[in-house]
């Protein structure tokens, strides 16, 4: 289903029979046509940017942004909608601006109070394991948020219905709405911050009821009430009241250390992509690994959490005052205690700790990377004083940019490439990180960096340890599997590791490890009281022996990773999954196998909580989506015609699997292209608006353009598009890596413009189907027409759930390839359906297809 089809099809109908009957020209005047198409343009440019308000909200609330989730709700309430209209017709009939002003009206008012009672219900993740009411407060949160789109969608679509004749040009304004809305997002967090964002799109709904007032037809309550609404949500948008704020999980990082006696919240900013915190607080104390033979205070610091979490810290210091002494303490200190390092590649370097690490301990040249530009205004700018100037040094350069992407454009080659992921306090995988499109961690990321260090250089990563072991020994295996992709000979020379007391280090040296450094190695772990875990040459003996575990667990699974034999049984039968992941598949935190569910409930001592963290909460959504679909959509128009479920010339079941393969289609490649395309532009809200907006734009030109299909040729031009449509799909998992590759260190800009060429071959050919495929059921079943719509609805819904979690499983072009034989099985129901017609230019038609 393509978005601008959600409103298609449901303008179906008289009272009696829900046929297409539309609207006279002579009802519908000129100075109405105006009004009401621009109602619509506000209308849709609310609800799409409301739809990706709540993508941000769940971000910072859940610590994912649920993209097929809020798709998902989106399209149930506008299926729901058609549904509604197809049963109850004769409510447009009565008078169409006042349906339209008041479905605007409560639009606006249910956007904001469906955000306040959803972010008042305590649903949280975290609690999943001992709270079995949590799953109840999920599936309040879909239905309550579906409210709104429930009636942006009866406006809509009422406007198709009341200007069937003009649907060309309200369908226009509507793509238009939802272009502008999706593009308007992006650059009104910052200004707004996400409370306010809540309120903008009820505000521009209001708006819209207001202009769907100005009909001559309509009474002065159609302008008096939108006109006072448009009042409130001025004063709350100004306002912004404390029940407007996103309620954030009690056992994310920033609202544990804001419970600590003396802790206070310094600064609170939005962008379009995160929330970022600067805190205060006791329990700030950033220095990943400390060896516990340094027994001296750190230095004060303030906490820095981005969406509530991924705690960093900005580390005060005075250059006057000489080396901060904890920094060489470390286990990150380790490539600077081997050998002189001149040239430092910084990661996400969070607070700055480790630009001012490679400062202190010689590097002559630090290049540092933010992906957040908050992040990085925080710690050059306000707090620039605190943390004693460390990003205005000379030898320190910084830029705003994905690492992948930096990495792209330079042809810098670096000693030490150091890239600390920010986590949380505490275990590193926490709420629901499994669902996580983690790109930094992946074999095409780890050759990446590895193609820029020096000979002498070393890739440096730090994890916390989160027994029982898996995210450490995944990174090792993928890691080990790059290196192989490289063909470099003798991988294992090339690593090390070793472990503190909660933290776990992987150095990749662009060489093999000499003994000379090997030596170095072992004498930093012995001075700081560290374990060495790996090193060519290393014996069981050197292993456990100061942070010890009941056995030398960590090395004997590096061990067993660097034997092939041992390695095809470590990874076959451990307990979680720890396949190195690609770009196609970057759930690096996902680590729950299907099989293994039982086994590992027993070894977790029977919680659930880990099932959670590992993406099992998408099977709960897929399900709610599936019963509430076939309620609100599919069941209230097959109970009230089920006479007509088999149709005129027994179509009917026909019908029900083309359109339902056409809904399925459409979602998968939506959200798949959504999260393939995260890489490519930085962040997911970037591609989330970017590829609805190309989508909306390419398949609604489609759509427009099928409109001159000659009705001679509907039937031979729908089987030969959807017959292309697979093909194409299958190529584009061919194309876009390539694109990918190619152009990821361009700047955003360019990535967008080529992102939307990219989509639109593919989108513009993926609007045609659904409104041929209408016209054709106009001409021979018109009765059917609510009930294709509904089975689109209701399996675009299911389609959009469904393809996360097949993604987890099969990854990105398993399930693109899926749609693309959905499409090519749509074209083989149209075509084979068409042998239940026996005029003998169906015959001809069907002659002239298969010769294509």
């Amino acid at each position: 289903m393509t978005p601008g089809s959600l409103h298609r099809a449901c303008y179906a109908g008289n009272s009696e029979t829900s046929q297409f009957v539309p609207f006279s020209d002579d009802a519908v005047k000129d100075g109405s046509r105006f009004w009401t198409c621009f109602g619509v343009f506000l209308v849709s440019l609310a609800a799409l940017s409301f739809q990706l308000t709540l993508s941000r909200v769940f971000s910072v609330a859940l610590s994912y942004h649920f993209a097929f989730m809020v798709v998902s709700l989106a399209l149930l309430g506008y299926g729901a909608s058609g549904s509604f209209l197809a049963l109850f017709p004769s409510l447009l009939r009565k008078n169409p601006s006042r349906f339209f002003s008041c479905s605007a009206m409560i639009f606006s008012a249910t956007s904001v109070c469906a955000y306040i009672a959803a972010n008042s219900l305590p649903f949280d993740p975290f609690r999943i394991s001992w709270d079995r009411l949590q799953l109840a407060y999920l599936v309040a949160d879909y239905l309550l948020l579906s409210v709104p789109f429930f009636f942006s969608g009866l406006c809509v679509s009422g406007a198709l219905t009341h200007l069937a004749t003009e649907a060309g040009r309200v369908y226009f304004f509507d793509l238009a709405g939802a272009g502008v809305g999706s593009l308007l997002v992006l650059a009104l967090f910052m200004p707004f911050g996400g409370e306010g964002m809540v309120v903008f799109p009820a505000l521009v709904a209001a708006l819209g009821a207001l202009i769907f007032g100005m009909e001559r037809s309509s009474s002065r309550w159609t302008v008096i009430l939108p006109a006072l609404l448009v009042g409130v949500m001025i004063s709350l948008l100004w306002v912004r009241p404390s029940f407007l704020e996103v309620r954030i999980s009690p056992y994310k990082t920033l609202k544990v250390a804001l419970r600590y006696p003396g802790s206070r919240l310094l600064d609170t900013h939005w962008n379009a992509f995160s929330r970022v915190d600067v805190v205060e607080s006791p329990l700030v104390r950033f220095a990943p690994g400390l060896s516990l033979q340094f027994q001296k205070p750190v230095p004060p610091q303030l906490g820095v959490t981005i969406d509530g979490e991924n705690m960093t810290a900005i580390t005060r210091y005075d250059a006057g005052k000489g080396l901060v002494p904890f920094l060489s303490h470390m286990p990150d200190a380790l490539p600077y205690w081997m050998a002189e390092r001149d040239r430092v590649l910084v990661i996400e370097p969070g607070g700055g700790l480790g630009v001012l690490m490679a400062r202190e301990l010689g590097a002559e040249s630090i290049e540092v990377v933010f992906s957040n530009p908050l992040v990085k205004k925080a710690v050059a700018e306000k707090y620039r004083e605190f943390a004693g100037n460390v990003l205005h040094d000379p030898r320190v350069s910084t830029f705003v940019k994905n690492g992948r992407s930096f990495l792209r454009q330079t042809k810098n080659s670096y000693d030490v490439i150091q890239f600390s992921p920010m986590t949380t306090l505490g275990a590193s995988s926490t709420g629901i990180r499994g669902l996580q499109e983690s790109y930094m961690f992946t074999v095409e990321a780890v050759t990446d960096f590895f193609n820029h260090l020096r000979p002498e250089g070393m890739l440096l990563v730090t994890q916390y340890l989160l027994p029982p072991p898996r995210q450490e020994i995944r990174l090792a295996h993928l890691v080990l599997e790059a290196l192989k992709r490289m063909e470099v000979p003798q991988p294992e020379e090339h690593l090390a590791m070793i472990r503190t007391w909660g933290t776990f280090t992987l150095l990749l040296k662009g060489s093999p490890y000499s003994q000379e450094e090997i030596r170095r190695i072992t004498d930093f772990c012995e001075k700081e009281r560290f374990d060495t875990v790996y090193f060519p040459g290393i014996d069981e003996r050197q292993a456990n022996r100061y942070n010890r575990f009941p056995t030398p667990l960590y090395f004997e699974m590096v061990r067993d990773l660097l034997s092939e034999a041992d390695r095809d049984r470590l990874v076959r039968e451990y307990l979680f999954d720890l396949r190195p992941v690609t770009d196609d598949k970057p759930f690096f935190f996902n680590f729950f196998r299907l099989r293994k569910i039982v086994p590992l409930y027993r070894v977790m001592h029977k919680k659930w909580q880990p099932f959670v963290e590992g993406g099992y909460l998408v099977p709960v959504v897929l399900i709610e989506s599936v019963i509430a679909s076939i309620f609100l959509i599919l069941l209230p128009v097959v109970l009230k015609k089920r006479n007509t479920f088999t149709g005129r010339r027994g179509l009917g079941p026909w019908v029900f699997a083309y359109f339902a393969l056409l809904g399925w289609g459409y979602m998968f490649v939506e959200i798949v292209l959504i999260q393939k395309l995260i890489l490519f532009l930085d962040h997911p809200i970037y591609a989330m608006a970017t590829v609805i907006f190309g989508l909306l734009l390419s398949s609604g030109l489609g759509s427009l353009i099928s409109q001159r299909v000659a009705e001679g040729r509907l039937r031979i031009t729908l089987v030969t598009i959807l017959f292309v449509i697979g093909p194409l799909l299958w190529g584009y998992l061919r194309v876009i890596p390539i694109v990918v590759s190619h152009f990821l260190g361009l700047g955003l800009g360019y990535r967008e413009a080529i992102t939307l060429m990219l989509l639109f071959p593919v989108g513009f050919l993926m609007g045609m189907p659904f409104p041929l495929a209408i016209r054709f059921l106009k001409k021979i079943a018109p009765d059917i027409i609510p009930w294709a719509w509904c089975t689109n609805g209701c399996f675009s819904v299911i389609g959009a759930v469904l393809s996360a979690l097949l993604a987890l499983g099969v990854g990105f072009s398993g399930v693109l390839a899926l749609a693309g034989v959905l499409y090519v099985g749509g074209g083989g129901i149209a075509l084979v359906s068409f042998l239940n017609l026996t005029d003998h230019r169906n015959k001809a038609d069907i002659a002239q297809v298969l010769n294509v």
